[in-house]
């Protein structure tokens, strides 16, 4: 896409009808500061963006700079507008202001608006304040910047997706605590049976040989088992057969509850330690609150909102690059303080599943018909106790370290062996008692040790079948998990190569025989994390990270003119069309023909916009691009006319 026309009225500096007939040809413009060149700029960046970025401030508006767009001088009754006719006429468009700051856009069909969607993500502007905003940007905002250009941001999502569920299935596994689980009822069978049970054979043989001193059939199959507690069943011990049951059950729960609660007084620990270690830094928690005032002060600065060399908070003097350079070291703390929080918060996570799991366990206590009777009284006060604790827990993780609350050591939240063991030694003696007073002697006691054994082994088998499919979706999702990674890394690098190839081919193009060479993006990981993206580079044969810790002004912004245009040539799919706005006034005079030379060998299919108000490099332009079809023009302006066009001699 190209334009074949741009007309401006009432725009900025521009008063009356501005036209520029392109016919898809590249336009060189003179001006003079001030004289409005750059209201061009900013009608073209407002029609694609609905805001022109250096007017959106506190001062002027948070709207995207609308109330600056209008000339003053135009009457009310007109519409500042902004018309671009391109290469492709359906996507022909007039976008303007009335008096009351409302939009009006002439086209409103869908194909035009995915056409300004994706132009969005394109690189289609570049001013001389934008030119080290990459360079100067923290790590992650690099990063972000470069992903979401190319549509990576979404895959990363993606793949923070697939590492939560991985994560979140491992910690279930380990608060689970399947294996030991399975081994406390194998245990209780073992009691029970006398034999080690480990499969259904196993099981039944172990029955067969429990019946075998009474006469009884030996049973074949799990499902025969309800025959065979039928035959027992000569005498009626079923209520005294449940209450072992539910003391048996009872007994094995408050041991699961025990390790539950000693697993989750670890992570209680490392809590603790991490919430006094933020806690103790009141600067760090400062920090926390001004990091979003410390990034919108590097955003202004490097957006060239903010121009002068002093601070936008305070007005005390200060150069502006060196006030980037320590916003962004306060931004880097930041980071570090919020890496914390987020172990804190994992921390608090898993605190969270444990109290979560520990309470379902209590349920399973209370939802008996004997948990009210008298003769269990110590099952209901162990619950109680154990309700206490775990909101006590629940209060500690939900204080808040930016409001100075303290939070408990593990010591005053610990309970005794004793809390446990009392009621796992009721349960023992109860079961005794209980045990006592069947009538059916040895028929009963068999009838008791199958019916528990079955009720253990059946959860045996549901707690194998859990941890046999989480630990396959684990296994899955590791495996997708890692086939992703690999195959992001490999396109990642092999981008970032390509990329930075191109960036180092155009920063030599300009720069030749210089001590600056093999500039790189780098990724930086961390754990199969993308943390961000640096610049390294070779200076004068050693290796050197970040630029601006060697180059000179200059030098910087002949990179920043190399990261644009390799994200034009890169990343640009629709439009075949860049404005360069006054970008080369740090450039001596041999630099500057080398950007010339640049722009017309490398990009000659592309249509250039250039607005300069350096004569010399106006006139050098001028002469190379003779006979190469490009408009050429001089803006000037007035107060009767505002910004305007010099007429050419074929006007």
């Amino acid at each position: 896409m190209k334009i074949k026309k741009i007309e401006i009225k009432g725009f900025r500096g521009i008063k009356n009808l501005l036209e520029l007939n392109l016919n898809s040809k590249s336009c060189l413009l003179f001006g003079e500061n001030g004289s409005g060149k750059s209201s061009i700029t900013d009608a073209i960046e407002w029609f694609y963006h609905d805001r022109i970025e250096h007017l959106s401030s506190e001062e002027i508006d948070r709207k995207g700079g609308v109330t600056a767009i209008r000339n003053i001088n135009i009457p009310d009754n007109e519409i500042s507008y902004v018309s671009l006719n391109f290469s492709d006429c359906s996507y022909d468009a007039q976008k303007g202001i009335n008096s009351k700051l409302q939009p009006v856009l002439n086209n409103q069909s869908d194909q035009f608006k995915q056409y300004i969607a994706q132009s969005r993500k394109e690189n289609l502007i570049l001013r001389y304040a934008d030119l080290t905003r990459f360079i100067f940007a923290t790590k992650k905002e690099r990063l972000d910047e470069i992903l979401n250009i190319i549509g990576l941001d979404n895959v990363l999502k993606v793949r923070e997706t697939l590492k939560k569920v991985k994560n979140e299935i491992d910690k279930r596994i380990k608060i689970k605590n399947f294996d030991n689980e399975i081994s406390r009822r194998e245990g209780e069978i073992l009691e029970k049976l006398g034999e080690r049970v480990v499969d259904d054979s196993s099981f039944i043989k172990a029955i067969n040989n429990t019946v075998s001193p009474l006469g009884l059939s030996p049973i074949t199959s799990i499902t025969e088992i309800d025959n065979l507690l039928n035959a027992l069943k000569t005498i009626d011990d079923t209520p005294l057969i449940k209450k072992l049951n539910y003391l048996e059950q009872n007994k094995n729960t408050i041991m699961s509850i025990k390790d539950k609660i000693m697993e989750m007084n670890k992570k209680y620990a490392d809590y603790f330690s991490i919430y006094n270690e933020i806690l103790r830094n009141v600067e760090l928690l400062k920090q926390l609150a001004l990091e979003k005032l410390w990034q919108y002060g590097v955003d202004v600065i490097k957006k060239g909102i903010w121009q002068e060399n002093r601070c936008p908070l305070c007005f005390q003097d200060k150069n502006r690059e060196d006030l980037i350079k320590e916003l962004q070291e306060h931004l880097m703390e930041v980071a570090k303080v919020k890496k914390k929080k987020e172990r804190l918060e994992d921390c608090k996570s898993e605190i969270r599943n444990y109290l979560q799991n520990i309470r379902v366990d209590l349920s399973s206590i209370e939802k008996s018909e004997y948990f009210n009777l008298e003769e269990f009284k110590h099952l209901k006060e162990f619950k109680e106790i154990i309700d206490k604790l775990l909101e006590e827990f629940n209060e500690q993780i939900e204080k808040d370290f930016l409001k100075s609350e303290q939070i408990k050591p593990l010591k005053d939240l610990q309970c005794s062996e004793d809390i446990f063991n009392q009621p796992i030694q009721f349960c023992e003696n109860k079961y005794k008692e209980l045990q006592n007073q069947m009538k059916g002697g040895k028929t009963s006691e068999v009838y008791s040790k199958i019916e528990l054994s079955r009720e253990r082994f059946k959860e045996i088998r549901r707690l194998k079948k859990e941890k046999k499919l989480l630990e396959s979706y684990s296994k899955s999702m590791a495996l997708i998990y890692n086939e992703f990674i690999k195959n992001l890394k490999v396109e990642l690098d092999q981008f970032i190569k390509m990329f930075s190839d191109k960036i180092n081919e155009y920063y030599s193009y300009m720069h030749p025989g210089e001590n600056v060479s093999d500039i790189k993006i780098k990724l930086i990981e961390e754990e199969d994390n993308l943390k961000g993206l640096t610049i390294e580079y070779n200076f004068h044969n050693n290796s050197a990270a970040p630029p601006q810790k060697y180059l000179s002004e200059s030098h910087l912004n002949s990179l920043g003119i190399a990261l644009f245009l390799t994200s034009v040539g890169v990343f640009n799919r629709i439009n075949k069309f860049f404005i360069l706005d006054d970008v080369i006034s740090s450039f001596d005079t041999e630099h500057r023909k080398r950007l010339g030379d640049l722009l017309l060998e490398k990009f000659k299919d592309y249509q250039i916009i250039i607005l300069t108000h350096e004569q010399d490099w106006f006139t050098y332009m001028k002469n190379a691009v003779k006979g190469k079809n490009w408009y050429i023009n001089i803006i000037k302006w007035s107060e009767e006319n505002g910004a305007y066009l010099e007429p050419t001699l074929i006007d």
